[in-house]
């Protein structure tokens, strides 16, 4: 009996091993549903974008001296033929609000040109077990989901809220491709100096903010109340919302912030929930 018993507890044991095992190369394995779904935006965004490249309609002294100074400052005004830029992160701080728990995640994010779309990838571990996160906006259509261990999904928040708050982050980015801020899809209007609004209608969603730079042409700050925070259970509340540029540095000869940072202007304090430095760029 005590032979059998050691032979079951054995095999018992083994089993539990090889499950361990399984999984251990699952969570391992590159490919995810939810990567495979980033993988498909991007290329359908990269199909739209190369079939709607548009004529421009305004020059580059034709826009704000705020934002002539920006270009030159940077040098993207050599980059007017760029349709599409990637940022990547790796290990940016990102605070989940309602679990009030700091994370260290890879970001990489992809803007698009002439037909408004964005994502971002996002995959860190919670524990050991992984956890991945795609920030989508794409035929008018906004989403977040988050999945831990590739398949359980822990959310994934629509409507029409998160439509208007993934094209308002679009919007506060999309600086970067002076192309689509040449095409007039945005209204451009100069605040003062140092301040540039601009807002976009698209599909039905109207959004607009802020932008703000240094006298040298430095780009420091979008701002926004078209963005709302959308917590897990489906509550809705907008608050103020601002897009940080901070550190410029060379960037393959293009002068470009180092450091995004986003941030909440809550009644009790501002709260930065994402904190990216060493950020590498990438235009298409």
């Amino acid at each position: 009996m005590k032979r059998r018993s050691k032979k079951r507890m054995g095999l018992a044991l083994g089993i539990i091993g090889l499950i361990i095992c399984i999984i251990v190369i699952y969570f391992n394995i590159p490919y995810s549903p939810l990567r495979g779904d980033f993988k498909e935006y991007l290329a359908k965004s990269e199909e739209n974008t190369s079939a709607n490249i548009k004529t421009n309609k305004y020059t580059f002294e034709g826009l704000p001296q705020s934002m002539q100074k920006f270009y030159n400052y940077t040098g993207l005004k050599n980059r007017i033929n760029s349709k599409h830029v990637n940022f990547d992160f790796k290990n940016a701080n990102f605070v989940n609000v309602e679990m009030k728990k700091t994370l260290k995640i890879d970001y990489s994010e992809h803007i698009f040109a002439y037909i408004p779309a964005r994502f971002a990838f996002i995959d860190s571990s919670v524990m050991g077990i992984p956890f991945q996160g795609l920030d989508s906006f794409i035929d008018g259509n906004g989403g977040m989901k988050g999945v831990i261990a590739k398949n359980i999904t822990l959310f994934n928040q629509r409507g029409k809220d998160m439509d208007k708050s993934t094209l308002v982050t679009w919007l506060a980015e999309i600086i970067f491709m002076p192309a689509e801020m040449l095409s007039a899809d945005i209204e451009i209007k100069e605040l003062d100096k140092d301040s540039v609004s601009v807002s976009i209608n698209y599909k039905n969603l109207t959004v607009s903010g802020t932008y703000k730079f240094k006298d040298n042409g430095q780009l420091v700050e979008f701002v926004t109340d078209d963005r709302a925070m959308i917590y897990n259970d489906g509550r809705c509340e907008y608050k103020r919302w601002s897009a940080l540029f901070e550190n410029y540095q060379n960037k393959d000869g293009l002068l470009l912030p180092d450091t995004l940072k986003s941030k909440w202007h809550m009644e009790n304090g501002d709260l930065t929930y994402f904190d990216g430095k060493n950020l590498k760029y990438n235009f298409y």
